[in-house]
C-alpha cells in the first residue's frame, strides 16, 4: 500500500537555494551501476550469512531482496577478508571447517563444494568477485580455489578472482617483509595470475589488483599508483583494482578514541577523506582499468558500539558511497563479517558480530537476528541510482557553513531525462540525537529555480535520532525492515518546491522529474512517514552448530 502525504509548507522562511547546474556539469560522473553498492562479506562466514541449499537463511535472502526490487539488479558479492589468506579448499569437506586459536582466532579455513552452494542461493544475476589465499604463499592452493569456483560458479556470474587480502599488511610469515614491495608484489602477482589464468583457459583479464589496506598517503606500502608504474597492466590479467576504505578504527586505544558520531557524522570529513583516492582512481583509468573499493566500512576492527550500530552508519554508508560514485569509483563494497582476533591484540572489541555489519544472520554474542539500522542506507542508494544504467552524479556544495554539514547530489538518468537533473539526495548530518532537545532543527531547501513553483514528491530515511540503534524504529520511505521485509504503509510525501525540508540527521531522495517509485511491499500496520512498528526476529538457517570465534558455527 502507498500513502502519498500532500505537506503545507512549513513557515521556517526563505529556503536555501542550491548551485544545482540544470545541465550536465563537468564534474558529472561517469554512468553509475545499479549494483554499485555492494558487499564484502567475511570469507570464512558467508556461509552463515546465507546458510546452504539445505537450510538457505531466508532473513538475509530477504534483505538482500529488498536492494535488489528497488536497484533493478542484485548487488555483487565479494566473498573475501582477512580469513581468505589462510584458507584452503578440499573437495573431500562437505561445507566449512574452522581451526581456532586458544583464544578463538581463526587461523585456517578448509571449505569444500557445499561453501559454493551458498553463492547459488542468491539472484542468478549476482556477479562475484571471489577472492583467493595469496597470503600462504602457494600458488597450488589459491589455483586449486579457482579451479572449483571456475568449475561450479556459472562463467557470467564469476566475475573476477582477487588474489589474497590487503598484501600491504602481510607478515613476516607470509612474505620477506624486508623485500617486499610495489615491485616485489607486481612481479609476484603477475607471475601467478597469468598462471591462474592459463591453467582454467581465460583469455581475458579476470583478477582485481592490490586491495591495499593503508590510506594512499605518501608513506603507504604499496598503492595503485605504484603498481600500474611498475607495469602491473601489462601482464594482460587487470580486470580493475582495488583498495580498502576504513575511516576510522578501534583496533588500537589512540584510533578508538577518535571513531565518534560526531567525527563520522561529518560531510566535509567524508569528502576529504575520499579525495585521497582521487589519484589512485586517476592511475586505474590511464590504463584503461576500473577502480573499485572491494572492501570498506565507517571504523574497522568490526566497528564500534554507540557508533556503526546506530542510524548514524546509515548517513555515512549513504554520504561515502554517493561521494564515492561521483569521483568514479566505479563499485563499492562494505565489508560483513565478525570480530577477528588476529586483527590487533589491541582492539576494543570481543568476538561477536561486527557492529558495523549491516544485517545480523543468525543469533550470536553481539545481537539478535535481523537488519541493523544502516540497513535502510541501501534502499535510498538503491532508488537514487536506479535501474537505468544511464545514472551520472554530481556533488553540489552547500553555501555557507551548510558545506560541512549538508551532503547533496544532483542525479541524471538519461532514461528520464538527459539534460537535466531527475533526482537529488540531500543528507543533513546536522546531529541530533534522541536526548537532544525538541524542537528538531531542519534546513529548507528551496528547488523554485531548478524545478519552478510547482511540487516535488519526496521520500525519507529518518529516525528519532542519529544515535538511534533501534532498527525497527529507523524507516525508509515510512517502512521498517527488521525481519527483511517491509512494515509499515510506504509514504511517498509531495512538498511545495520552494519549501523541501530535511531534518538534522535525515536524509531525503527527492524526485525532480519522473516519479517516485512504489517499490515497498509491506502493507501491514504502521505509523506512516515515521517509524513503524516492531518486527519479529530474522529467520535463521536450521544448520548444525561448530565450534567458532563465536563459539559456534553454522554450516
Amino acid at each position: 500500500m502507498l500513502c502519498l502525504l500532500l505537506l503545507a509548507a512549513p513557515a521556517l522562511g526563505a529556503g536555501t537555494t542550491l548551485p544545482i547546474p540544470t545541465s550536465p556539469p563537468p564534474n558529472l560522473s561517469a554512468y553509475v551501476s545499479p549494483s554499485f553498492a555492494s558487499f564484502s562479506i567475511e570469507f570464512a562466514f558467508f556461509p552463515t550469512f546465507f546458510g546452504n541449499t539445505s537450510a538457505p537463511n531466508q532473513l538475509s535472502l530477504d534483505l538482500v531482496q529488498r536492494i535488489t526490487e528497488r536497484a533493478g539488479a542484485p548487488p555483487s558479492f565479494r566473498p573475501g577478508g582477512i580469513t581468505v589468506d589462510s584458507s584452503i579448499y578440499d573437495s573431500s569437506v562437505a561445507g566449512l571447517d574452522l581451526d581456532e586459536s586458544s583464544t578463538g582466532g581463526i587461523y585456517r579455513t578448509t571449505y569444500g563444494p557445499g561453501y559454493l552452494e551458498s553463492l547459488a542461493l542468491l539472484d542468478n544475476r549476482t556477479q562475484f568477485v571471489f577472492d583467493l589465499n595469496f597470503g600462504n604463499n602457494s600458488l597450488d592452493i589459491a589455483l586449486a580455489e579457482a579451479q572449483a569456483a571456475f568449475q561450479t560458479v556459472p562463467s557470467g556470474q564469476l566475475w573476477a578472482f582477487e588474489l589474497g587480502n590487503e598484501p600491504d599488511q602481510y607478515n613476516s610469515e607470509q612474505r620477506d617483509t624486508s623485500t617486499w614491495d610495489a615491485a616485489t608484489y607486481t612481479s609476484e602477482w603477475v607471475n601467478w595470475t597469468s598462471s591462474i589464468q592459463s591453467s582454467l583457459g581465460i583469455d581475458a583479464p579476470r583478477f582485481v589488483a592490490l586491495g591495499a589496506a593503508e590510506d594512499p598517503t605518501s608513506t603507504a606500502l604499496i598503492t595503485t599508483v605504484d603498481v600500474v608504474a611498475d607495469g602491473i597492466a601489462q601482464g594482460g590479467t587487470v580486470k580493475a583494482f582495488s583498495q580498502h576504505m576504513y575511516q576510522y578504527s578501534t583496533c588500537d586505544p589512540v584510533r578508538n578514541a577518535l571513531a565518534t558520531l560526531p567525527n563520522l557524522i561529518n560531510h566535509a570529513n567524508i569528502t576529504a577523506y575520499v579525495d585521497e583516492w582521487k589519484p589512485q582512481i586517476a592511475a586505474a583509468q590511464s590504463v584503461g582499468v576500473p577502480f573499485i573499493v572491494g572492501e570498506f566500512n565507517s571504523v574497522s576492527c568490526s566497528g564500534k558500539t554507540g557508533v556503526t550500530d546506530t542510524f548514524g552508519q546509515a548517513l555515512w554508508i549513504a554520504d561515502t558511497m554517493l561521494y564515492g560514485a561521483s569521483v568514479n569509483i566505479s563499485k563499492m563494497f562494505l565489508h560483513q563479517g565478525a570480530v577477528l582476533v588476529f586483527q590487533s591484540n589491541l582492539q576494543a572489541n570481543t568476538p561477536g558480530f561486527s557492529h558495523y555489519d549491516t544485517w545480523f544472520p543468525v543469533t550470536s554474542g553481539t545481537t539478535s537476528p535481523g537488519a541493523s539500522p544502516s540497513f535502510v542506507a541501501y534502499l535510498l542508494l538503491a532508488e537514487a541510482i536506479g535501474a537505468s544504467n544511464k545514472t551520472r552524479i554530481a556533488p553540489v556544495t552547500a553555501p555557507g557553513d551548510l558545506g560541512s554539514t549538508l551532503g547533496a547530489y544532483a542525479i541524471w538518468d538519461d532514461a528520464v531525462n538527459a539534460t537535466a537533473p531527475s533526482r537529488l539526495v540531500l543528507l543533513n548530518m546536522d546531529i541530533f540525537n534522541i536526548t537532544s532537545p525538541s524542537p528538531r532543527p531542519a534546513v529548507t531547501i528551496d528547488l523554485s529555480p531548478l524545478v519552478g513553483q510547482g511540487s516535488v514528491t519526496l521520500k525519507r530515511m529518518t529516525a528519532p535520532g542519529l544515535d538511534e540503534n533501534d532498527p525497527t524504529a529507523v524507516t525508509w520511505s515510512g517502512q521498517q525492515f527488521y525481519n527483511g521485509t517491509a512494515v509499515g504503509q510506504e509514504s511517498v510525501e509531495t512538498a511545495a518546491a520552494a519549501n523541501v525540508t530535511v531534518q538534522a540527521s535525515e536524509g531525503v531522495l527527492v524526485f525532480l522529474q519522473g516519479a517516485a517509485s512504489g517499490a515497498g511491499n509491506g502493507t501491514s500496520t504502521g505509523s506512516t512517514g515515521g517509524s513503524g512498528s516492531g518486527g519479529s526476529g530474522g529467520q535463521t538457517s536450521g544448520a548444525s552448530r561448530r565450534a567458532s570465534i563465536f563459539g559456534w558455527w553454522r554450516v
